[in-house]
């Protein structure tokens, strides 16, 4: 009888132990769970410096190892290291000097500041510092090739998209022979993806290096001249085809230690989830990016007040009236000194929809801001020039 009862008790103790282990490895992994949580909510947050969430991350960004024979490093008003390109001025201009709102640069040297800013936004190309803090969030690689990882949005966040949506990429039934002779100068069909996985390749290890990558503040302009630019109250912004387009995005950088170009799809959702991390008073929620853009674009049933000019009087653009507004025009269009990215025209990229089309982003002055929100993606043809169909640059330290 004794034997029995040491028995059980032997087992019943073995139970305890047992339970006693599972509530500790639970726990445990409770622990695990809410840091991992914690750090996943850190780098999201708007009050925490970029290079705070770049730490959290495991993304390696050392300005030690910058070449300071391309780019100069700068320390923005709130604290953060900016690489600014040789060739190019950081703004000193109060609304233009922080990287949480914005941080602006000017083509040229010559300072930039509160007694030139004027002329200097209409005069000289600008571009804005999107801080990446998570590189691995816009790339992966697959058999052995960078490729981007594009984004879905809605009311409640961002989801990594699982659909035919790609870059680098060409369209085959639209990058044939006669069109790639008549607008990129007989360029094959080959050599145009190789030069695109190159660029794409290219962007990828800068922002490696130098941590973010730099947004035209304006809609391209000078689209149908020799030079192309990224100036204030510019009108030529469309009415160009596709190729045609990509062309003169790849012009406007007149230095050899950046290039520009029309914008991947990766980098303008990247682009658009800073607008909501960064913004001030976190404006940009998820439901102005994705539900209705009315209070920062220029769409059919918004009112705006715009100048043609620095120095214009302001016009109005009554509700229900389809308009096209001067790049950088409104004010009300502006968000982290980024200006037009929902409504006025729509912003091509180079992401592939299907076999003969491209994405296009941000919805027109033609549009309602609740049909064609500044998330949006349509496929268009490449040979359309139409005057709503326009395109955004980006530029990268090489």
């Amino acid at each position: 009888m004794k034997k029995k009862t040491k028995i059980i008790l032997g087992v019943a103790l073995l139970i305890i132990v047992s339970i006693v282990i599972m509530i500790i490895m639970q726990k445990s992994n409770n622990t695990l769970e809410k840091v991992q949580t914690g750090k996943a909510s850190a780098i999201n947050s708007k009050t925490m410096s970029i290079n705070e969430a770049a730490a959290i991350a495991s993304t390696s960004v050392n300005p030690s190892q910058w070449d300071e024979s391309k780019v100069k490093k700068v320390t923005s008003a709130d604290g953060e290291m900016v690489p600014v390109p040789k060739g190019y001025t950081e703004s000193s201009v109060t609304t233009e000097n922080r990287v949480e709102s914005g941080f602006v640069i000017y083509e040229g040297e010559n300072p930039v500041n509160d007694g030139n800013v004027a002329d200097a936004r209409a005069e000289r190309n600008q571009w804005v510092w999107v801080p990446v803090p998570i590189v691995d969030r816009i790339y992966e690689e697959v058999d052995g090739k960078k490729i981007s990882k594009l984004y879905a949005f809605t009311n409640s966040g961002s989801a990594l998209r699982r659909n035919d949506n790609y870059e680098p990429a060409i369209v085959p039934k639209r990058d044939t022979e006669s069109n790639l002779q008549t607008y990129l100068d007989g360029i094959s069909a080959d050599e145009l993806y190789q030069e695109l996985q190159a660029q794409f390749d290219e962007t990828i290890e800068s922002i490696k290096t130098y941590g973010g990558f730099y947004i035209g503040r304006y809609e391209t302009g000078n689209l149908s001249q020799a030079k192309p630019v990224v100036q204030k109250y510019n009108t030529d912004i469309a009415s160009q085809t596709w190729w045609e387009m990509y062309k003169k995005c790849k012009l406007i950088a007149s230095q050899e230690n950046v290039q520009t170009s029309m914008i991947f799809g990766n980098l303008y959702d990247e682009t658009l989830q800073w607008l909501h991390d960064m913004t001030a008073n976190n404006f940009m929620n998820f439901s102005k990016l994705v539900t209705d853009s009315r209070e920062w674009g220029n769409y059919n049933n918004v009112t705006l007040q715009y100048k043609t000019s620095k120095d214009s009087s302001e016009e109005t653009k009554e509700v229900n009236t389809s308009r096209i507004i001067p790049t950088g025009g409104s004010e009300a269009t502006m968000k982290n000194n980024i200006y037009d990215m929902a409504g006025n025209v729509w912003e091509r990229t180079l992401e592939v929809a299907s076999a003969i089309c491209r994405v296009y982003r941000g919805g027109s002055y033609r549009n309602i801001s609740s049909d064609f929100p500044a998330t949006c993606r349509v496929s268009s043809f490449l040979g359309s020039n139409d005057d709503s169909d326009g395109c955004r640059a980006y530029l990268y330290i090489k």
